[in-house]
């Protein structure tokens, strides 16, 4: 008779088999010349990032998610994922979005009239302009 107790149990048996078959795998592949390369050029990848973000510069950090949604996209078109393309291309608008909005920030006359436009509590997100939530680290640009 199976009780809750060993059916627990042999489901972690099964899971403990699996994870240990898929770590073996994953050594396995770290030995292979190309999954080297991979691991190497990511290194140099992560680098450049880590790079780019400690620069603070919003639009080199923005162009970079950019290139990072494209290069994914380039991939998901090659495997015929729809779902996924068309996920990725939402989240190319959100990115035209993001810099268009900077712009907007980044000129304070413009920011300044668009922050009085919305003086309002109410009127406000976040303390912010609804238009302006993704660059609330950078509401003094225009005062």
């Amino acid at each position: 008779m199976s009780t809750p107790e060993n059916t627990q149990r042999q489901q972690g048996d099964q899971r403990q088999r699996l994870l240990i078959r898929e770590s073996v795998a994953v050594d396995e592949h770290r030995k292979v010349p190309s999954a080297a390369a991979l691991v190497d050029r990511r290194k140099i990848l992560i680098a450049h990032v880590n790079e780019i973000a400690a620069s603070g510069n919003a639009e080199a950090i923005i162009e970079m998610e950019k290139d990072f949604i494209q290069n994914d996209l380039e991939h998901y078109a090659r495997a015929d994922d729809k779902e996924m393309i068309g996920s990725l291309n939402a989240s190319l608008l959100g990115v035209a979005a993001i810099k268009q909005q900077l712009e907007l920030v980044d000129d304070p006359q413009k920011y300044q009239a668009i922050d009085r436009g919305y003086a309002l509590p109410k009127n406000r997100k976040q303390g912010l302009p609804p238009c302006l939530p993704v660059c609330s680290g950078r509401q003094q640009a225009g005062g």
